[in-house]
Parts: structure tokens; C-alpha cells; sequence
């Protein structure tokens, strides 16, 4: 017997999927304390898309120690930099295949629903959701700017606080309108690729290293990011320059738009809470391991023939992850629904859900391990880790945040980064501490 369908038209959180059981029968809503909004509760929390956000974060690891530790255009033509045989060809291939712009999607898509969610909460409560969220998204943009400028300059935050900001008048619109509107936005990318892909002066204007060759690039990369704090600030400032300004306009807004819209329909249409039928969740896995691993593997293949020399041959597998690899991080989607209604519960699930959590403090570590690892002011690891190696380091820092997240949770509320994030936001000190009573602690 087949599960009934949920409606695709509402989009509240019903009792049965929050963590923690139901909430209270006080006439305030959830998370309301004498007419004041303060920050959701873990009893407030749809689990699922904590242990979601969790396996989304870990797995942007795989693809982001690449950039951590060796020439960035590594990733797109692993010939520039490093072996590539036998394992580490290996290691490549399996990044590439099912990872490699297979888990930022639904990071992004899981940001949207996060829009959606405070919005939906804040206006239940009688209060302006917009004023709320473009604080949020200031804060937060302040955060993206320290961290790609003095930490790490592949910072995914910028986009997030301004495509966060301009898609948010969106959110009354239809799941169709949403989806669909992302597939346009998500569609601007490639367009934009073409028409500036010989125009070498636009990243010029912003960025000195634009204009050099992948072999100039990667020898420059090397000297400052082997080197000391400062000579690391000028090549990150110059990279995050480029970025937050040519980058985002060509290609970063388009895609980061086009997956927050994506994920505001998918919320919508309770894709992304774990409770459509089982059978859609299969069919998700289906299509996205049938259709889009067989794809991806084919575009590998064409790139490998070519010795990733051939332009064209390089714009189809740039096409191939761009398009494909969202179909793929829809069955990535699938297999955590479908696991997680047995498995939430187990170690394991509630370890990924306090990843999960804590993602953004989880997110900004990554960045602090890796630098540490890799950059000159560290231990100077920069462009001497091989693929193999750097997928132990990986795993390294998953078992790490695995375990310290849960712990961190039992006397924290919050992450760190997301207890900041949220006082700056709702205008006073969150309390912090487990045990602490709800409420604002002064204002800040």
C-alpha cells in the first residue's frame, strides 16, 4: 500500500517531524517568549534536515581540500598540479563523479529552506519576517567578509547574504514559479561563461593574477601560500576581490540564486522535510545515480581521453557539472531521506544532525584546520599532500566533527559562529549555555 502524498500547496512543519516530539500548548508561538522571537529550540528542529545540512557539509570537504591544498583550476583540470596516477587518479575520479559540485547544491538549496522556515515563523508570530531577514543577511555578509578575507578566499557566505537578500520577495510564490525560477537563474551561468570566456580584461580589472598563465598562477600560489600571513592576505584579497565583484556578477549570483530558489520550491513541496512517499525518494536516486552518474562518468571519460587539453571537451563537462551534478545531489537527497527514517536516531544520525547544527561554526572550521594545514603561517603543507593523502586528512576532520559537535552540544545551545550570528540578529545576547533560561540577555 502506497503512503498518501502530502499537499504540495502548504508548506508548515507538521508536529510529527519535528526532533523532540510536539510543541508546548502555550498560546505563544514556537520560540516566542513574553511577544519577543528568540532562536528555535533543538525541540523546534526538523531532524531530518539537520542530518541533511550535516552529510551537505561534510561532503563539501571532499571537493574544497583540493582548493585547500593545491592550485585551485586543480579541480577542473587535475594535470596542472600533482600525480595523477594510479590512486590519486582514483581518488579524482570518485571526487569528480560524486562529489564535485554534488553537495554545495544542497547546501544552497538547504539555505533557501532555511529562508522559507524563518520567514514562515516569524510571520505566524505576527511580526515582519523582512526587516528580520535583511539583518540576518547583513550579519551574515559581514561574517563572508572576515573569512574570505582573513581566513580562506573560496568563502561560499557572500553569496549566500546577497542571493539571499534578493531572492527573499520571492517567497510567497508557488513551488512551480520557485523551481522554475532557479532552473532560469541556474541557466544564466553558462550563458554568461560564453559570452565573456575570451574577455580576459574583465577579471583583470579586479584581480593582477588574471591575466597570467595556469602555469604563472600556479607558481604564484605556490611562493605566497607557502609564505607568511601577508604575502597569504594579498593573493586571498585578490581572489576574494575578484569574487565578491566580476565573479559573483557572472557567475555566482546566477547559480546562487538559482539553488536557493530551488530550495525554497523543494521546501515547499515538503521534498526536502523527508516526507514525501518513499517511492519519490527512490525515484530521486534513481534518476540521479541511473541518469546522472552514467553522465558524469562519461564526461570523466571525454576529459581523460583528452588529457584535459581539449577546450571543448572541458566546456562539456563544465556544462556536465553544472546541470548533472544537481541531479546527482538529488539522489545524494534520496538516500539520506530514506536512511534517515530508520536511522536518525542512531549515533550516527544524531551526531550528522549536530553537525548539522553547528553547520556554519563546522563550515568556518573547515577553513581554520585547513589553512592551518596547508598555508605558511601553519605548517606549510601548501602543494606537497597528494590526492590520497589529502582524502586521509578529510576523513581526519570528519571523525573529529562527529564527535566533538554532539559534545559541544550538551552544554551549548548553539554553535559558536551561529550563537554570534543569531545575538547580532535579533538585536541581544542569545543565551548559550544548555540549562540557561530562553530569552534575551541584553542588547548588544
Amino acid at each position: 500500500m502506497s503512503e498518501p502524498e502530502p499537499s504540495p500547496d502548504s508548506f508548515d512543519v507538521p508536529p510529527a517531524v519535528i526532533e523532540g516530539q510536539t510543541h508546548s500548548l502555550s498560546s505563544e508561538p514556537p520560540g516566542k517568549i513574553s511577544g519577543r522571537l528568540v532562536p528555535t529550540t533543538p525541540t523546534e528542529r526538523i531532524q531530518v534536515l539537520d542530518v541533511l545540512r550535516g552529510v551537505a557539509l561534510l561532503g563539501i570537504l571532499i571537493t574544497n581540500i583540493q582548493h585547500f591544498s593545491m592550485f585551485a583550476g586543480t579541480v577542473r583540470n587535475p594535470t596542472l598540479y600533482g600525480d595523477l596516477t594510479g590512486a590519486n587518479l582514483w581518488v579524482y575520479s570518485l571526487t569528480f563523479n560524486l562529489a564535485f559540485q554534488k553537495f554545495m547544491p544542497i547546501f544552497s538549496m538547504l539555505f533557501g529552506a532555511g529562508i522559507m522556515m524563518a520567514a514562515t515563523r516569524r510571520e505566524a508570530a505576527g511580526e515582519r519576517a523582512g526587516i528580520f531577514h535583511y539583518r540576518r543577511m547583513f550579519f551574515l555578509l559581514l561574517i563572508a567578509l572576515a573569512h574570505s578575507y582573513l581566513i580562506w578566499y573560496g568563502d561560499i557566505l557572500f553569496v549566500y547574504a546577497v542571493c539571499g537578500a534578493l531572492v527573499f520577495p520571492l517567497r510567497f510564490r508557488s513551488a512551480r514559479f520557485l523551481i522554475a525560477a532557479g532552473i532560469v537563474m541556474l541557466a544564466g551561468q553558462p550563458i554568461m561563461e560564453i559570452i565573456t570566456f575570451r574577455m580576459t580584461w574583465i577579471y583583470e580589472l579586479v584581480n593582477p593574477f588574471a591575466g597570467m598563465s595556469l602555469e604563472e598562477v600556479s607558481a604564484t600560489d605556490l611562493a605566497a601560500f607557502q609564505g607568511g600571513w601577508m604575502e597569504n592576505f594579498r593573493q586571498r584579497a585578490a581572489y576574494s576581490l575578484e569574487g565578491q565583484t566580476v565573479g559573483f556578477l557572472l557567475h555566482g549570483i546566477w547559480r546562487g540564486c538559482g539553488l536557493i530558489l530551488l530550495g525554497m520550491g523543494l521546501y515547499r513541496l515538503r521534498i526536502l522535510t523527508g516526507e514525501r512517499a518513499r517511492s519519490f525518494y527512490r525515484t530521486l536516486i534513481a534518476v540521479g545515480l541511473g541518469i546522472g552518474i552514467p553522465i558524469t562518468a562519461f564526461a570523466f571519460w571525454m576529459s581523460y581521453s583528452a588529457n584535459w587539453g581539449d577546450f571543448w571537451v572541458q566546456q562539456f563537462a563544465l556544462q556536465v557539472i553544472h546541470w548533472v551534478g544537481i541531479v546527482v545531489s538529488l539522489a545524494w537527497i534520496g538516500i539520506v531521506m530514506l536512511a534517515c527514517r530508520p536511522a536518525c536516531r542512531s549515533w550516527m544520525g544524531r551526531a550528522l544532525a549536530a553537525v548539522g547544527r553547528t553547520a556554519l561554526s563546522n563550515y568556518l572550521l573547515h577553513s581554520l584546520i585547513c589553512t592551518f594545514i596547508f598555508y605558511g603561517f601553519g605548517l606549510g603543507l601548501y602543494g606537497s599532500v597528494e590526492r590520497t593523502e589529502q582524502i586521509g586528512i578529510v576523513f581526519a576532520v570528519w571523525v573529529l566533527q562527529l564527535l566533538i559537535s554532539p559534545l559541544w552540544l550538551r552544554y551549548f545551545r548553539f554553535g559558536p559562529a551561529e550563537w554570534l550570528w543569531r545575538s547580532l540578529s535579533y538585536g541581544g545576547l542569545q543565551p548559550f549555555r544548555v540549562g540557561r533560561p530562553r530569552g534575551s540577555l541584553g542588547s548588544v
